[in-house]
């Protein structure tokens, strides 16, 4: 029987986990099978479904086998265990950062599947510091440093890393404790990948006071600084923002350019994620150039910046706006829009004719084309419910026009 440590058992009695199951990714190898042992325990006191998944990426021949392996292993102990494949073509090259995505999507989908809304893996201190290492060799900035933290958020799921603060001695001391074993990934052991050369020349960087707890420390005040940084950008947007219902966002030229150069980058990427998918990745290096020297026309990240009449206008490129056939009564997604008729039209972003004045006409060619004869409707979100429960059947063409919430892009 495995006993919790005190902080770990502390940290899992606070999370704010729903009635759904909790599901743990379980590689076989030694800290995952700790962590599942842990989790096991702690479930069975307090009586919650517990499902174990292991993602077989089939790269390597042994792959299956070692799938199979954990499968009995946890089986015996009574743990309902779920094997997930990862079928279809494998990339050539960044093998590695590819496995780990289509390892989230795997595991991810599982969780919607099965409505867990709770993730735990079994990062531990050890990979934490790896992190770090190779997030600074590649220039990475302050959000990047921060490295794992203990509970994030990913496609609606808590993603929980109960071990970020357990070392690899404490985890593979206790399986041995209990007459455990595991896998040993040969991945883990080849110099081809970087978190191997940073593993094998801790031990110097340890001499030098550059150790787990040093690093530990660090993180923790860089994860603080992002919090703070994150809030006063949301504060910003909210109170300098413009969103308009035709599709753009705009705020002051002067207003954002007497913000801290730090902050004129957030607001960059945050104005840009509006227009995202959330899982896509902003280009640092690409929101520096932007926010520091602020050109009065860029393309970045699928968006259009314009600066004009003294006003910053951001909107979606003209080719992420395909054409959308909109069938009456019923929502249609076009973009980052919503869109209801009741009389069926195709959606297309056209300038209109005359131009709207104030606003550049790189910006109007995002607007939607509404058919002549159209009449058209802009709601925001109070105003959505009552508007959309009218009967428009007897009435002339109408179309209503929505932007989409922050929750619903994200």
């Amino acid at each position: 029987m495995f006993i919790i440590p005190h902080n770990i058992l502390v940290f899992l009695n606070k999370l704010p986990l729903s009635k759904g199951p909790v599901v743990v990714g379980v590689s076989g190898g030694a800290d995952s099978l700790y962590l599942t042992f842990l989790l096991n325990q702690w479930c069975k006191k307090n009586k919650r479904t517990f499902l174990a998944v292991t993602v077989n990426h089939e790269l390597r021949t042994e792959a299956l086998d070692e799938a199979n392996w954990v499968h009995k292993q946890l089986t015996k102990q009574k743990i309902d265990h779920t094997i997930l494949s990862w079928e279809g073509t494998k990339p050539k090259t960044h093998i590695e950062e590819r496995a780990r995505e289509k390892r989230y999507e795997l595991l991810l989908d599982f969780c919607h599947k099965h409505k867990a809304t709770a993730l735990f893996l079994a990062h531990h201190q050890q990979d934490q510091v790896e992190t770090f290492w190779t997030r600074l060799a590649h220039s990475s900035g302050l959000d990047g440093l921060g490295c794992m933290t203990q509970i994030s958020k990913r496609d609606d799921i808590m993603i929980v890393r109960p071990l970020l603060k357990t070392s690899k001695q404490e985890i593979i001391q206790t399986l041995q404790k209990n007459h455990v074993t595991w896998i040993e990934d040969p991945m883990n052991q080849d110099t081809i990948y970087e978190r191997v050369q940073w593993r094998q020349n801790q031990p110097t960087l340890d001499k030098m006071g550059l150790n787990a707890k040093a690093i530990e420390k660090a993180t923790e005040r860089l994860q603080r600084a992002k919090e703070a940084l994150n809030f006063l950008t949301q504060e910003f947007l909210k109170d300098h923002l413009k969103k308009s219902p035709l599709g753009f966002v705009q705020m002051s030229e002067n207003t954002f350019m007497q913000l801290p150069e730090e902050m004129r980058i957030r607001v960059v990427i945050q104005i840009l994620k509006m227009f995202n998918d959330p899982r896509k990745i902003i280009s640092l290096e690409s929101a520096e150039n932007l926010a520091l020297h602020s050109p009065k026309y860029a393309t970045l990240s699928g968006c259009q910046w314009v600066i004009s009449h003294h006003s910053i206008f951001v909107a979606p490129e003209l080719k992420h706006l395909p054409h959308q056939q909109v069938l009456p009564y019923q929502w249609i997604d076009w973009g980052i829009a919503k869109i209801w008729t009741n009389k069926a039209f195709t959606a297309e972003a056209k300038a209109p004719i005359p131009r709207t004045k104030d606003i550049p006409y790189l910006i109007q060619r995002t607007f939607l084309n509404v058919p002549k004869g159209y009449a058209t409707l802009f709601y925001d979100e109070k105003e959505l419910e009552k508007k959309v429960k009218l009967d428009y059947k007897n009435r002339a063409p109408v179309v209503i026009f929505k932007l989409k919430t922050e929750k619903e892009n994200a």
